[in-house]
C-alpha cells in the first residue's frame, strides 16, 4: 500500500477400497429397498418407457462393473467410454441417486489422475456430494466419501486451509456417527495424514496415522491388515522427520503383526489389494529407510521382494507394479546404477502405455526419469530425444493449460540442450540453442501471459458477437471460480456453523453460469471455429523473435530455477548463462531489495534491511539506507557473463520476460560497471552507472505477445485522453490546494518515509465483527490520506490534455462510479487511466484479493453490497476496457503475492484481462511525491504513442530525477526506481 505521504494423490488401492464401500452401501441398500431413501428417480425417458426404468438401472450397472473391471485390469482409458455412457444414462434416468454419485467420483478420479483436469474433477467430486446431500443431510455420514475427494482436490490445487477444513468437517461427522464408521474415519485420517506429510509436518501426520491404525484394528483380522497401510505411511512420515531410528523401530514391530496376518488370514484376505498389497506396502517404507541411510544394497535386495509379491498378485504388466519400480529405479540412480535406472524407468513406461494414451501427463516425469539415465550413461542424444517427447507431451493444448509452468521438465529440457552447444558442429549449434530458448518460454509462462492471450484475442475477432459472448464467457468462468471457493468454505464449516440456504444458492447460481457457459462456448465454436486456437499457450521461435527485434534492441529471458538460466537473443546474434549458484542470486536481490523497502524478512534476516523506525530517522534527516553498490554490479555481471555483456553494451533497449526472485526487482537498478568511490554517498548515488542511464527496459508477460502482428492488434479506440481516480476519503487530512498546473501547495518536504506494514499480531480486518459486509469507518480512516494524489491526476490531465471532469477524487472515487462507468461502455472510451490510491497485497487489511483502496461507502447495508471501498482484483477483470495504458501509482503493484511462480501481481493480470495493453507497475511501497515526479515526468516525456516512447520516457523521468537530486534520499533508488513498464505486446 502507499506509505503515509509515501505509498499426494491417492494411491490406487485406497482409491478402489473406498469407492468399493461406496457402491456396497449403494447395493445393499437397493437390493433391500429397491431405491435409497430420498431418492427421486426420473420414470420417464424415450429410450426406456416408465415400466421399464428396472432395465435402465440394469443397464448403468452393467456399464459401471465393465467400466470398473478395465480399470481393475489397468485399461484405465479403456474404461472412460463406458463409465461416461453410465453417467449420462444417470443424470437422465436416474438423477440425485448414490448410483450417480458413485459414478461420478470414479470419473472424477479418472480426470484427475489420467486426464490431469483438476476443474473437471473438482465440479464432479462437488456434484456428487451435493447429490449425497440431497438424499440424506449434511450431516449425514454418506457425504464424507465425497467430501473426503473434494479435499484431495483442494489441496492438490494448493488451498490447504480448505482442504484440511473439509475434511476436519469429515472427521467431526464420523466421529459423531459412532464406532459403524470407523473405516471411513480412518479414510479421513489417512488423508489428514498425507497432507501434513505434503506439507513438511511429518510428526502431525504420525499421530493421524496411528489413530487410523488403532480405528482398522479394532476390526479383527481383516482389520489387522486394513490397519497395516496407515502403519507403513506412519514409517514414511518417521523417514519424512529424519527419524530415522524411530522408523526403524516402528517397522520392526510392523513384521510380526504381518507375519500373523498372513498365518490367520482367510484366502480372500490375501487377494489382490489385500495382504499382498500392505507387505508391499511395508517393504517399499524398508527400502526407502535403507536407502536413506545409505545402505543401496539392502535397500535394491528389499524392492526387488516387493516387486516379486507384485508380479505374483498382480501379474507383470499391472499398474499396480508402478511405486515399487519407482523406489527401485530411486534407489538404483541414487546408488548411480544408470543401467539399472533406465531399464526400471522403461518398466514403467511399457505398463504406462497399456493403460493410459501416451499423451497423458504422467508420461512426462517418466520419460524425464528415463532421459536423466541416458544422459548419465553418455547417451545423449536419446535424452534430448527423451526430453523433447516428454516436452511435446507437457505442451499441448489441454496439458499446457492445466498444468503449472513451473514444471522441472522445462529447465532439464533447456539445459541438456544447452550442454551439448560447445562441443556440437556450428551448424548444429542454433537448432540447440532454439529448442532451449523455447522451453525457457514454457518454464515463463504463467496466468498473466494467459490473461493476455484471452484479451488479445477478443480485440481481434471480426466478429463482434464473438467478442461479446469471449467477454461474457470469461466473466461467468471468473465468478464460477469465486462460487467454487466460497461453497467449499461454507460446505467445510461445521454442523451449526454452515448457512445452508447460502449454499442451496450458490449451488443454483453456479449451474445457471455453468449453463451459460457452455451456450456461450457453443456460439463461439459456431460463429468462429478458430477463436479457439487464438488462446490456445505457445511460444515463440529464435527466427520469429530476430525478425521482430528492432536494430538496438534484445530479448532476455531469466528463470528463477535450479539451475537458473539466462538467455539473450538480438537481431543477428545470442547467448546463454547457466546459473549455478542460485543462492548467490537470491541472496544478492533480497539485499538490495532490502536497501529500497522495509519488508520484515529484511530485518529478520539479517541481511542489510533496517527497520521502519531506522527509516524514520534517516528519512527525517533527507537520507537513505546504505545501497549495496557491489551486490548491483556483481549481480549484472553475473547474470549476463562476457558475452552477455558484449550484447547488452550494444543495445539500447531490453525485452524482459522473467519470473520468481528476479520478477521482484527492477533491472534499471543494476550498475553496467562499477561504482567509483565519491567524496559523498549523495555523490555516489548520483554518478552510479545505473542501467537505467543506458537502456529503455520494457517487461514482458510472454513473448507471444512480442511476435504478434501490430494489425491484428490495433490502439485503443477511445476518444477521451484520461481517466485519473485518487485521493480517496481516508485518513484525517484534508484535500490540498493544487498551484499551477497541478503542483501541489503546502506539502512538507516531499513526502516522508516508508511507514510500517501493518502488524500480523494485531486484528486489521476493516469489517467489524459481527456486522457483516458492513466497512469499519473508523479502520478507513486509518488509512494514511493522500491528498498530493489529487494534484498528481490534475497534472497528469494537464500532461494528455484531458478534461477536468474526467478526475474523480474524494467521495467521487468509488467502487460504484467505476462499476457504472463500466456498465455503460463508458470506461472502455478513454486511452489512459491512473489509479492515485494505496494498493493492497492479498492478506493485507483482511483482504482476500489484492486491491486498490476507494473511498468507503456510506453506512448503508445495501450500498454496501456493491461497494466495500476496496476494487479488488475479481471485481477488476469484469471491468470493460479498451486502453493502452493503465498507470498504478500504488504501492507494490507489480510483484505476485505468493512465492507461486507468477511473474506479476494478481493487480497486473486482472488489468490485462480487462483489457489494458500497457501499465506502469510498482515493485515497494513509493513515496507519494517520487509517485507524482515520476508519472508526470513520464506522461509528459512520451514522445511517441508506442510502448517504446513509454518505456524512454520512464528512463528519462528517473534519470531527471538523479540528475535533480538535492539530497541523498532523492538520488537513492528507493526514491526513484519503484515503477517498471509492462506490455501485453510491443
Amino acid at each position: 500500500m502507499r506509505a503515509k505521504r509515501i505509498r499426494r494423490t491417492t494411491t490406487l488401492p485406497l482409491v478402489f477400497c473406498v469407492l468399493s464401500c461406496l457402491l456396497s452401501l449403494t447395493d445393499h441398500l437397493v437390493a433391500r429397498e429397491g431405491s435409497l431413501p430420498g431418492e427421486r428417480v426420473q420414470q420417464s425417458s424415450p429410450s426406456f418407457p416408465e415400466a421399464n426404468i428396472n432395465e435402465v438401472i440394469k443397464k448403468i450397472d452393467k456399464l459401471s462393473e465393465e467400466s470398473q473391471t478395465l480399470w481393475r485390469n489397468s485399461k484405465i482409458r479403456d474404461s472412460i467410454s463406458p463409465l461416461d455412457e453410465a453417467i449420462h444414462l444417470a443424470r437422465n434416468y436416474v438423477p440425485n441417486t448414490s448410483r450417480l454419485a458413485a459414478l461420478l467420483i470414479q470419473r472424477g478420479i479418472i480426470a484427475r489422475n489420467s486426464d490431469g483436469d483438476g476443474e473437471r474433477s473438482e465440479q464432479l467430486f462437488s456434484e456428487s456430494l451435493q447429490i449425497m446431500e440431497i438424499i440424506y443431510h449434511p450431516d449425514h455420514p454418506s457425504t464424507t466419501t465425497a467430501m473426503f475427494y473434494l479435499a484431495e482436490q483442494q489441496a492438490n490445487r494448493g488451498r490447504r486451509d480448505k482442504a484440511e477444513a473439509l475434511l476436519r468437517r469429515s472427521e467431526a461427522i464420523l466421529r459423531e456417527a459412532g464406532a459403524g464408521y470407523r473405516f471411513e474415519l480412518s479414510n479421513t485420517l489417512n488423508r489428514l495424514g498425507m497432507m501434513m506429510r505434503d506439507w513438511r509436518r511429518p510428526l502431525d501426520a504420525v499421530d493421524l496415522f496411528r489413530e487410523s491404525m488403532t480405528l482398522r484394528a479394532e476390526g479383527g483380522i481383516a482389520g489387522v491388515i486394513s490397519s497395516l497401510g496407515p502403519a507403513s505411511e506412519a514409517a514414511h512420515a518417521f523417514i519424512d522427520a529424519d527419524r530415522l531410528d524411530d522408523a526403524a523401530l516402528f517397522i520392526a514391530e510392523l513384521k510380526p503383526i504381518l507375519q500373523e496376518a498372513w498365518n490367520k488370514a482367510t484366502e480372500g484376505m490375501k487377494g489382490r489389494w489385500g495382504l499382498p498389497q500392505r507387505e508391499i506396502d511395508i517393504l517399499l517404507a524398508e527400502a526407502r529407510l535403507e536407502q536413506k541411510r545409505k545402505n543401496y544394497n539392502n535397500a535394491s535386495d528389499i524392492s526387488k521382494r516387493a516387486l516379486t509379491i507384485g508380479e505374483r498378485y498382480y501379474g507383470v504388466n499391472s499398474i499396480d507394479l508402478l511405486s515399487t519400480m519407482e523406489m527401485i529405479h530411486s534407489v538404483a540412480a541414487a546408488e548411480g546404477r544408470w543401467k539399472d535406472a533406465l531399464n526400471a524407468a522403461e518398466r514403467q513406461l511399457s505398463i504406462s502405455a497399456e493403460a493410459w494414451p501416451r499423451t497423458s501427463m504422467r508420461f512426462s516425469g517418466l520419460l524425464r526419469q528415463r532421459a536423466i539415465a541416458e544422459y548419465r550413461l553418455g547417451q545423449h542424444q536419446a535424452a534430448r530425444n527423451s526430453l523433447s517427447e516428454a516436452l511435446d507431451i507437457v505442451t499441448l493444448p489441454h496439458n499446457a493449460v492445466l498444468f503449472a509452468s513451473k514444471n522441472s521438465l522445462f529447465v532439464d529440457v533447456a539445459n541438456v540442450h544447452l550442454q551439448a552447444f560447445n562441443s556440437a558442429a556450428e551448424s548444429d549449434r542454433i537448432a540447440l540453442f532454439a529448442k532451449a530458448f523455447e522451453a525457457v518460454q514454457w518454464r515463463l509462462r504463467t496466468r498473466t501471459a494467459l490473461a493476455v492471450a484471452q484479451a488479445t484475442a477478443r480485440m481481434t475477432s471480426s466478429n463482434g458477437m464473438v467478442s461479446q459472448s469471449a467477454r461474457e464467457r470469461e466473466r461467468l468462468i471468473s465468478a464460477v471460480n469465486e462460487i467454487d471457493e466460497t461453497l467449499v468454505a461454507e460446505l467445510s464449516k461445521q454442523t451449526g456453523e454452515r448457512d445452508d440456504t447460502s449454499i442451496a444458492g450458490l449451488r443454483t447460481t453456479k449451474q445457471s453460469f455453468l449453463a451459460d457457459i457452455a451456450q456461450h462456448s457453443d456460439n463461439i465454436s459456431r460463429l468462429s471455429p478458430e477463436f479457439a486456437a487464438l488462446v490456445l499457450p505457445r511460444v515463440a521461435t529464435i527466427d520469429e523473435v530476430q525478425q521482430k527485434l528492432e536494430p538496438g534492441s534484445a530479448v532476455m529471458l531469466l528463470t528463477d530455477s535450479e539451475p537458473g538460466l539466462m538467455l539473450l537473443v538480438e537481431k543477428s546474434s545470442y547467448a546463454w548463462r547457466n546459473l549455478t549458484d542460485m543462492r548467490f542470486f537470491r541472496q544478492a536481490v533480497r539485499r538490495i531489495r532490502c536497501s529500497v523497502t522495509d519488508e520484515a524478512a529484511c530485518v529478520d534476516a539479517a541481511i542489510g534491511g533496517l527497520s521502519a523506525a531506522q527509516r524514520m530517522l534517516l528519512a527525517f534527516d533527507k537520507r537513505a539506507p546504505p545501497f549495496p553498490f557491489d551486490d548491483a554490479h556483481t549481480l549484472y555481471s553475473g547474470l549476463l557473463g562476457p558475452h552477455g555483456e558484449e550484447i547488452v553494451k550494444r543495445v539500447k533497449r531490453l525485452y524482459v520476460v522473467s519470473d520468481g526472485i528476479f520478477s521482484t526487482l527492477p533491472l534499471s537498478i543494476l550498475l553496467s560497471s562499477p561504482a567509483a568511490n565519491a567524496v559523498s554517498d549523495m555523490e555516489r548515488l548520483k554518478t552510479a552507472p545505473w542501467l537505467a542511464r543506458s537502456h529503455d527496459i520494457i517487461h514482458l508477460p510472454s513473448l507471444s505477445g512480442f511476435i504478434a502482428n501490430h494489425s491484428q492488434v490495433p490502439p485503443s479506440a477511445g476518444d477521451r485522453a484520461f481517466l485519473g481516480v485518487g485521493d480517496p476519503s481516508i485518513g484525517k487530512i484534508p484535500p490540498l490546494e493544487c498551484g499551477g498546473g497541478g503542483t501541489q501547495t503546502g506539502v512538507p518536504g516531499g513526502g516522508t518515509a516508508l511507514s510500517p506494514a501493518p502488524s500480523t499480531n494485531q486484528d486489521t480486518s476493516l469489517f467489524k465483527p459481527g456486522g457483516g459486509s458492513l466497512a469499519d469507518l473508523e479502520a478507513f480512516q486509518s488509512l494514511a490520506s493522500l491528498p498530493e494524489s489529487r494534484c498528481e491526476l490534475l497534472e497528469l490531465s494537464k500532461r494528455l490534455q484531458s478534461r477536468s471532469e474526467d478526475i474523480l477524487t474524494r467521495d467521487q472515487a468509488t467502487e460504484s462510479n467505476i462499476k457504472a462507468l463500466s456498465e455503460q461502455a463508458e470506461l472502455r472510451r478513454f486511452r489512459v487511466l491512473a489509479f492515485a490510491t494505496h494498493g493492497l497485497a492479498a492478506g493485507e487489511l483482511g483482504r482476500a484479493q489484492p486491491s486498490l483502496v476507494l473511498s468507503p461507502p456510506a453506512r448503508n447495508r445495501a450500498e454496501i453490497e456493491h461497494d466495500d471501498g476496496f476494487l479488488s482484483m475479481s471485481e477488476i477483470v469484469n471491468l470493460d476496457l479498451d486502453a493502452d495504458w493503465v498507470i498504478l501509482s500504488a504501492c507494490n503493484t507489480a510483484s505476485a503475492e505468493h512465492a507461486n511462480g507468477e511473474s506479476f501481481s494478481g493487480l497486473a493480470r486482472a488489468f490485462f484481462y480487462a483489457g489494458a495493453r500497457s501499465l506502469l507497475l510498482s515493485h515497494w511501497p513509493v513515496y507519494s511525491h517520487a509517485a507524482v515526479e515520476l508519472t508526470t515526468r513520464t506522461v509528459a516525456g512520451v514522445k511517441a504513442d508506442d510502448y517504446g516512447g513509454k518505456a524512454a520516457a520512464l528512463r528519462t523521468a528517473m534519470v531527471s530525477i538523479i540528475d535533480g537530486a538535492t539530497d541523498e534520499r532523492t538520488a537513492h533508488p528507493s526514491y526513484w526506481a519503484p515503477f517498471s513498464f509492462v506490455a501485453a505486446r510491443p
